[in-house]
């Protein structure tokens, strides 16, 4: 997803790291940072230690420096990484793991704050302004709706899915909501904060998903299914199931 800014374009993506590449332009001089969470397989630190390593993408990827996150406390194991996104326009870059969310500043590279909630944390999404982002509980019924800007719990949001992954709509209106144990994808109003819509049943409970840019059509990875299936965001009807050939599952 790429979202314009002052001086500053995100990229967010979810790879084998979870990660966020960023344009930042200062004093005439732009860079193309790509931003790696670290742990990003659970809590295994031995592909990458803990923290966020800054890479430049303009030359081969080369390791600028690792930001600081979490101290490591000799004998406890690192918390897992969850998820991360990012806004242009505030300047923010917002990393949980399985019992927080953690807000940087990304020209300072300094941690604002650093919160927990009520059921731990999952992958969250974030509004097209920056303002508002969606934190699912870790596989719990619902999803906590928090202040960008502080942190601060504005509602709570509870579907009852088992919640995981969460993406926002690009016009700011919607916020789409998916749980490990449901194959309902729920379309929340943003401005009301609260559940508008179901989408499915899907063939079975819902992994990684996306949203076209018109949010007409949402991508969906099911459990079962080497492929993925289609659901239409206007009439709520799962429209076409796309299968791998030549795959074994």
């Amino acid at each position: 997803m790429r979202m314009r800014g002052t001086g500053i374009g995100i990229f967010c993506l979810l790879a084998l790291f979870v990660s966020a590449s960023v344009r930042l332009t200062a004093g005439g001089t732009q860079q193309h940072l790509l931003y790696v969470s670290a742990p990003g397989i659970r809590n295994e630190v031995g592909w990458g230690g803990v923290g966020i390593l800054v890479f430049d993408m303009d030359r081969g990827h080369r390791l600028l420096r690792r930001i600081p996150t979490l101290p490591v406390v000799p004998g406890q194991a690192a918390e897992a990484v969850k998820g991360i996104c990012a806004n242009g326009r505030t300047g923010r870059l917002y990393l949980t793991t399985t019992q927080r969310l953690l807000c940087l500043d990304l020209k300072t590279e300094k941690i604002l704050w650093d919160k927990s909630y009520e059921g731990g944390c999952d992958r969250p999404s974030l509004t097209p302004n920056g303002a508002t982002l969606y934190l699912p509980m870790l596989e719990g019924p619902a999803w906590h709706v928090v202040d960008a800007a502080t942190g601060d719990l504005r509602a709570t949001i509870t579907p009852n899915s088992g919640s995981h992954n969460t993406v926002c709509g690009l016009d700011g209106r919607a916020a789409y909501l998916a749980g490990l144990k449901s194959p309902l994808l729920s379309v929340v109003d943003t401005g009301t904060q609260q559940v508008v819509k179901t989408i499915g049943p899907f063939s079975s409970v819902i992994r990684p998903f996306t949203v076209n840019g018109r949010q007409s059509l949402c991508f969906v990875n099911v459990n079962g299914r080497l492929g993925f299936e289609i659901g239409d965001l206007k009439t709520g009807r799962v429209v076409a199931q796309v299968d791998a050939i030549g795959y074994a599952r």
